[in-house]
């Protein structure tokens, strides 16, 4: 190259250089070598720093930094340390030293630059979370609930810390003596065993470094002691005269207080639930017997239910055995008889009572009872036990055709006055089936419609009687009414017994023989449940239902809650009853699992109940660490299943808290279970 007196000249790496130049003069003589050496180091030093040994935490704002750094050729020669904006310049020297990090709790980063002796540098970093603020929380016991009916509860903690994280919790009876349990949202805990009434738990919330917070505190009442109680069937009369009654009640609760009874007309066979009051009405059985027992359980706020105590009353009275009266009324001036066979069903002798005793007619809907003539009966007197029949001479002063409803009257009357009576309602009904569309319906005594039966023209391909009754029983209800008591889908098994009603077509003078019914009938049967009480139950959910063979079958309806009916249209006649029927849920919107906590040894039945879930569903129990613990599947189910706290294999499972997960279709719903032994 020409000669200069300066020459730019590059080298591809670091290392030891040598560099040799000859001259040339212009005549082409070379000159000896020259050379020169020469240090190329561009390589920045490498190196680390280290917070207290890699400590992810600490509780000082003092650390030891481990410093270190080579360098391949020129050596380290300068170090430079920067931490929350101040920055220091050393001499470079390996080693451990101190460093006093920027006040406040949080993530600290030390910054340490290394240069070697000709410039290079390089930039190393590392953090540590300093955390010398104690954590805080608070905790309530059983989901801040005033009152438990056992001493094992579970503890719902609320603990934070904004650096380690919380570790553990120190819990206690008496804020002396603690245990320490590791930290979890729900703790099981044992409260102080002594007696019912007020107890007292104590926490201490503690931070993976050990901080430990104030003490906080929760008060619960334990009431495991049952209520107790008694009752009197009107204030402990001997004798009623109806079977509608008033039940005077006292109790007593040492601590959470009497929130409701139970009471039953067969020892709890069946069974309604009531609010706590001094005074409730109740219905007693209305069947023949002679002595009429009440059973009552009381319950308290907690859950605790006491024993079963019970009063007995005896009824004073008659019943009807039997009514005849003829398929079809005479014309004007004739003379025909209904015939009630009765039975004293009481304790007392009781007599006839011919003054409040009588028949009553309707007709078209109009009253006419002032166009017959009826007999007085005669009176007589029945022992207990005893039977005899009342005769009414009915005369028919006038000619009309038409449907006739009988309001059948026999009162009776006991040393005290009033017993007892008898009201039945008998109706006997002929027309056109081919030109007429009427209705037709059966009355109780106070003149409230049981049944109604609306009859379109041209549902019957001949004459036809129309005959309503009301009450029945039989062998084939009997078995029907007995395979619901106890479902969870059916209710007002024996509070709707009364609305079992009859409807029948029978030929026109051949009352064996059901009428034809046309293929296009549709019959509107409304079947009344004004003045049942149902307790409980939900009206809405009332249904028609239809006797087939020895089994209930759904027939449907619609409600009317203002009226208190239910109608249904049907395409044949036949034995037809009210029950409250509630069905599978649609969806898993409206799923409710109890109790929880769940205590196996108190809980009714001993079991966790799953209640309005779909017809096909699947429940999965998991226990803390996602193991499957318990599975249960159910196609075309009635909505409630029930886990008893085993595993698969029938074996107990541990108290802690489980995960249950429940799913139907692409429908997932999932919650916790806190266990309790």
């Amino acid at each position: 190259c020409a000669y200069a007196t300066g020459k730019v000249w590059t080298f591809t790496s670091d290392g030891t250089k040598t560099i040799n130049v000859w001259f040339i003069d212009r005549a082409g003589n070379v000159s000896a070598s020259a050379s020169d050496v020469i240090l190329v180091d561009v390589t920045p030093p490498a190196g680390y720093i280290v917070i207290n040994s890699g400590a992810g935490y600490i509780d000082t704002w003092v650390v030891t930094i481990s410093l270190s750094a080579t360098d391949a050729l020129t050596s380290v020669d300068t170090m430079v340390i920067s931490e929350g904006g101040l920055t220091n310049t050393y001499s470079y020297a390996a080693g451990d030293r101190e460093l006093m990090l920027s006040p406040g709790d949080g993530q600290k980063t030390v910054i340490a630059a290394y240069i070697d002796k000709v410039g290079n540098f390089a930039i190393f970093t590392d953090t540590i979370v300093i955390d010398v603020a104690a954590p805080s929380g608070t905790f309530t016991i059983s989901s801040g609930a005033n009152y438990v009916n056992s001493f094992d509860v579970l503890l719902n903690l609320f603990g934070s810390d904004t650096q380690s994280g919380l570790d553990k919790v120190m819990l206690s009876n008496d804020n002396f003596t603690f245990v320490t349990k590791d930290y979890a949202s729900v703790v099981p805990w044992t409260l102080s065993t002594s007696a019912d009434g007020e107890k007292f738990v104590y926490a201490k919330f503690i931070d993976a470094l050990g901080h430990i917070s104030t003490v906080k505190s929760d008060t619960i009442i334990v009431d495991i002691t049952p209520p107790s109680g008694s009752f009197k069937i009107n204030n402990g009369d001997a004798y009623v005269n109806t079977f509608s009654v008033n039940l005077n009640l006292s109790s007593v609760d040492t601590q959470a207080g009497v929130a409701g009874v139970f009471i039953s007309n067969d020892n709890f066979i069946t069974y309604n639930t009531f609010a706590y009051s001094e005074t409730i009405s109740w219905m007693l059985p209305q069947d023949n017997e002679s002595i009429k027992t009440v059973w009552m359980k009381f319950l308290d706020s907690c859950g605790n239910v006491s024993e079963v105590v019970s009063d007995t009353i005896m009824i004073s009275g008659i019943a009807a055995t039997d009514i005849t009266l003829p398929d079809s009324i005479p014309t004007s001036g004739d003379t025909w008889y209904v015939v009630v066979g009765i039975k004293n069903i009481g304790m007392k002798e009781v007599t006839i009572d011919t003054a409040a005793s009588g028949v009553t007619f309707i007709m078209d809907g109009q009253d006419l009872s002032s166009e017959f003539a009826v007999s007085e009966l005669k009176a007589f007197t029945l022992l207990p036990d005893g039977t005899g029949n009342c005769t009414f001479a009915i005369s028919r002063t006038i000619g009309k055709t038409g449907k006739i409803i009988l309001g059948i009257k026999i009162g009776s009357r006991d040393d005290r006055g009033s017993a007892l009576g008898i009201y039945a309602v008998r109706e006997v009904q002929v027309f056109n089936p081919m030109g007429q569309s009427r209705t037709y319906a059966l009355l109780n005594e106070l003149g409230d419609t049981i049944v109604a039966v609306y009859i379109p023209a041209g549902s019957f391909t001949e004459n036809a009687q129309i005959l309503l009754a009301a009450g029945l029983s039989s062998e084939s209800i009997s078995i029907a009414d007995s395979s619901l008591l106890g479902s969870v889908n059916y209710g007002g098994v024996i509070e709707l017994r009364n609305r079992i009603v009859e409807v029948r077509a029978v030929r026109v003078g051949d009352t064996l023989t059901d009428a034809s019914i046309a293929g296009t009938a549709a019959i509107s049967i409304t079947i009344s449940y004004k003045g049942i009480w149902l307790g409980n139950l939900n009206e809405n959910n009332l249904r028609i239902f239809v006797l087939e063979g020895n089994r209930w079958k759904l027939v449907g309806g619609t409600i009317d809650v203002i009226n208190k009916t239910v109608t249904a249209t049907v395409n044949h006649l036949s034995v037809f009853r009210l029950l409250v029927y509630t069905p599978a849920a649609s969806s898993l919107s409206s799923v409710i699992v109890y109790p929880n906590p769940y205590i196996p040894s108190r809980a009714v039945g001993g079991t966790l109940k799953f209640i309005n879930l779909t017809a096909n569903v699947n429940i999965k129990i998991y226990n803390s660490v996602g193991e499957l613990v318990w599975e249960k599947t159910e196609l075309g189910g009635t909505g409630r299943i029930e886990w008893n706290g085993k595993n698969n294999s029938g074996n107990d499972v541990a108290p802690g808290v489980y995960i249950y997960v429940i799913t139907s279709g692409t429908e997932k719903v999932t919650g916790k279970i806190g266990l309790v032994r």
